[in-house]
């Protein structure tokens, strides 16, 4: 699979679409991307990231949340969120999975740039772009 051309992380500071609102309470206003298919959604805790993570204990946490609830058909015990990351204007390629599927992460990138990540989980998949600064 080729990398898209250009790289457009769209990250919005708003309410979170209603099918990703499951587990929040009160104001869901956050930031977050959804997927271009709109099957994923990935809220951001402690943005802007960084490449390297910036420092002791603060990860670059992307909680994914998939528009098909949990218990869909094909997921399972060993089921897994799996990302290709692509570095944007460049052939390097990273690798990252999160296990049980869709749900809390911390996704580093080795270099900082746009990433162009490509997601897979149980019966979807989806694409959408982050940017990680330098740190």
């Amino acid at each position: 699979m080729s990398a898209r051309s250009t790289c457009r992380p769209a990250v919005e500071q708003g309410e979170l679409p209603t099918w990703a609102r499951s587990g929040f309470s009160g104001n869901t206003a956050m930031r977050h991307i959804v997927g271009d298919n709109g099957e994923i959604a990935a809220v951001l805790f402690g943005y802007p990231y960084h490449a390297p993570a910036a420092a002791e204990g603060h990860g670059n946490k992307i909680l994914w949340v998939a528009k098909e609830p949990k218990g869909a058909q094909g997921s399972g015990p060993d089921a897994k969120l799996t990302i290709t990351a692509r570095l944007a204007g460049s052939g390097q390629v990273a690798s990252r999975s999160v296990a049980g599927g869709p749900g809390p992460s911390l996704i580093d990138m080795p270099k900082p740039g746009c990433w162009q990540f490509t997601l897979s989980w149980p019966g979807h998949s989806d694409r959408l772009d982050i940017e990680y600064l330098a740190g």
